[in-house]
């Protein structure tokens, strides 16, 4: 038996990183062609409430906004509260929250916030959305970009 060489393998590798690139990017393309009004209205709708849900402390119901691959990687509310609090806690309890539209960074179907913390940083808030069939809009991750100085 013949192990396989580090070419094929990486041909192997390729061809799995094109077959994702490519379901991702139709995820793109059926957001912004199939109604993307209404689907835009819902994803954002699935943002608002689980800030709102952070902002009460309902950690369950904010936890159920994740999409499944976010609950399975976190395993439960109490979980997903302390990385939300360790690491981008500007979408808990945020002072200001304003949205800014739809863009497209290549990876999902991208929502985009302006927020202001309870300690007056600014930020670019992106949510990466992704339509599970039977949950419908979730949201797959959160990118944030601070901006420089603070918002008294």
């Amino acid at each position: 038996m013949e192990a396989p060489s580090s070419t094929s393998f990486a041909i192997k590798n390729f061809w799995s990183w094109l077959f994702g690139i490519l379901v991702l990017y139709s995820s793109f393309n059926a957001f912004e062609t199939a109604a993307s009004e209404l689907a835009k209205d819902k994803a954002k709708a699935v943002i608002e409430a689980q800030i709102e849900a952070m902002a009460t402390d309902d950690w369950p119901r904010a936890y159920s906004y994740a999409s499944p691959d976010i609950r399975k990687r976190f395993g439960g509310p109490q979980q997903f509260k302390e990385m939300v609090l360790h690491g981008y806690k500007i979408v808990y309890r945020p002072r200001s929250v304003s949205f800014q539209g739809v863009e497209d960074f290549g990876i999902a179907p991208s929502l985009v916030f302006h927020m202001i913390g309870t300690n007056g940083q600014a930020a670019k808030v992106v949510y990466l959305m992704i339509e599970d069939e039977h949950e419908g809009w979730r949201i797959a991750g959160v990118q944030v970009f601070n901006i420089k100085g603070k918002i008294i």
